[in-house]
Formats: C-alpha cells, structure tokens, sequence
C-alpha cells in the first residue's frame, strides 16, 4: 500500500530523520536531509490539498468578482473535500494513465468528490497555476 503522507524517494529513506530536519556534510557536499516535517510537507497528499485548497480560492475569487456560475453550493463542496482521501488517488491513478495530465487527474477526482462543483474546479486557470 502507498503511502501518501510521506515524501516518497530512496534518499528519504536513506538519510531522513524521524527526529528532525538534519545537516550534513558529506564529500564536502552540504546535504540537507529532510526530517519528519519536510517529508510531510513533500508528500503527495499535501500537494494535492495544495491544489484543492487554490481551487478554492480560485473559486471563492471568481465568485467574488462576479463569475455567476460559481455558486456557494459548489464551494462549499470543495471545502469539504481538501484533503485527498487514499480512493481518491486510486482515481487520480487511473485517470491520469488515460489523461496523462496529472492537473487533470486531480480536477476530475475532485469532481467526483464534490458532484456540485463539477464543470467548475480550475475554470479560468492553466495547468501551472495548480
């Protein structure tokens, strides 16, 4: 099963701490090695939150300035849906190897998350912008 709380990479495992965020010095290299935090922070359930939470505000912006298809219904369907559940990424799995657009994958689990968001999630926004 994947972990999706946790940064996932072989030098994690290798030179993480569980403590704390560590320096190290190593072949005169500086290495800073990522501790519990960081690999949280990293993880792939915290970027995608990441991008729920700026289709929210995207959203919340869009309706503010007067875009009338943004209602409160579908925003408050996203602001219950933030955090990524482990389905989810069983979704967004397979969508993007139909896809293979990574931002989409995620627009469409969230839509099947948040039905009353559908059509609306990252409307007016480009793939850079999350």
């Amino acid at each position: 099963m994947l972990n999706y709380d946790e940064y996932q990479t072989p030098l994690a495992s290798r030179y993480a701490s569980n403590s704390s965020s560590v320096i190290l010095v190593y072949n005169n290299l500086l290495t800073w090695c990522l501790g519990v935090e960081m690999k949280k922070i990293f993880s792939s359930r915290e970027r995608a939150t990441t991008w729920r939470k700026l289709w929210l505000w995207l959203a919340e912006a869009e309706k503010e300035v007067g875009l009338t298809q943004i209602t409160d219904k579908a925003i408050e369907a996203i602001r219950k849906n933030l955090v990524v559940s482990d389905e989810a990424f069983q979704v967004i799995a397979a969508e993007e190897r139909i896809r293979r657009h990574d931002v989409m994958s995620h627009v469409f689990a969230l839509e099947k998350d948040a039905p009353d968001a559908a059509g609306l999630i990252h409307i007016g926004a480009t793939s850079c912008y999350g």
